[in-house]
């Protein structure tokens, strides 16, 4: 009798552990996923505070320039120059490509997220990522470039390699959601499943309208001597430049509603089963990564 009642207390006492552990591991689990997410709410912060930055000083000029222009345009070169070389301007020119390189950098970690383990795969759109970082610097060398002309071909490179990477970006993002939806229609019946590889989220996560403006307006951009060609280009370049802050944002949205990945889930790559694991964070599950 007393030996059943020790083996009942060494039970009990197991299981307590194991609670224990388990609570401990879901607490660590929840704070690391609320640190993810104040990651990327800072980021959507920091997008959103340069597109302040870039509208009301790109508005500002834009203002003084057509108020300061006589009605016969005698002066539009005079005026321009002179609005265009100010620091308001400057910080215009900085701000707006700033935007996008966060951005960039976000997708491009999101692109990560999906191909860590290829890492031969998930390496293209870091290294693409690298070299147009280093054109669009060099479009801003110097800034009084960006009106004369002088820095033309840089900015053409600089666009062309930018929609080289969303074309990449958004196959890798979509082939591998489209591979977890074959996957799980196959093998899990999960009730979330449509959250995360429905059409709405796959162009979300690829940011696939991003690369369809960016790919107009580089085309666009390439056409002169027409002035329907040129409409056309601010056509593209209006959705291209909002697209810029809009596509990371409403990423950012998925993750802070937790309808989209905040980390790489843990399981990743294991062999998939029928089993939902929640121990990754909210609504995660096993995934066929095989290519």
């Amino acid at each position: 009798m007393s030996e059943e009642m020790d083996h009942s207390k060494f039970s009990r006492f197991f299981l307590g552990c194991l609670q224990a552990n388990t609570m401990v591991q879901a607490a660590v689990a929840a704070i690391q996923i609320r640190r993810m997410k104040l990651l990327y709410l800072a980021v959507s912060f920091a997008i959103l505070v340069l597109g302040w930055i870039s509208a009301a000083t790109g508005a500002w000029v834009s203002y003084n320039v057509i108020l300061n222009t006589s009605p016969s345009l005698w002066n539009d070169t005079e005026v321009s120059q002179r609005f265009y070389s100010t620091a308001v301007n400057a910080t215009h020119l900085v701000a707006s490509p700033m935007q996008r390189w966060i951005g960039d950098a976000l997708l491009v970690y999101r692109c990560f997220i999906f191909w860590r383990d290829h890492l031969w795969i998930a390496g293209v759109p870091v290294m693409i990522y690298v070299v147009n970082l280093a054109i669009s610097i060099r479009t801003l060398i110097p800034l009084s470039a960006n009106f004369t002309g002088e820095n033309f071909r840089w900015q053409a490179a600089d666009i062309f390699i930018f929609v080289t990477l969303h074309i990449v970006i958004t196959s890798l993002i979509s082939y591998r959601l489209v591979k977890a939806r074959q996957w799980m229609s196959r093998s899990v019946k999960a009730a979330d499943d449509k959250v995360y590889t429905n059409v709405i989220a796959m162009l979300v996560e690829s940011a696939a309208i991003l690369t369809v403006v960016g790919a107009g307006y580089a085309v666009s951009s390439a056409i002169w001597g027409n002035w329907t060609a040129y409409r056309v280009k601010w056509f593209f370049y209006m959705g291209y430049s909002s697209m810029i802050a809009l596509a990371p944002q409403m990423i950012i949205f998925r993750v802070a509603i937790g309808t989209s990945w905040v980390k790489r889930p843990e399981n990743w790559g294991q062999v998939p089963t029928t089993r939902i694991d929640l121990s990754s964070g909210p609504k995660s599950f096993h995934l066929d990564t095989k290519v």
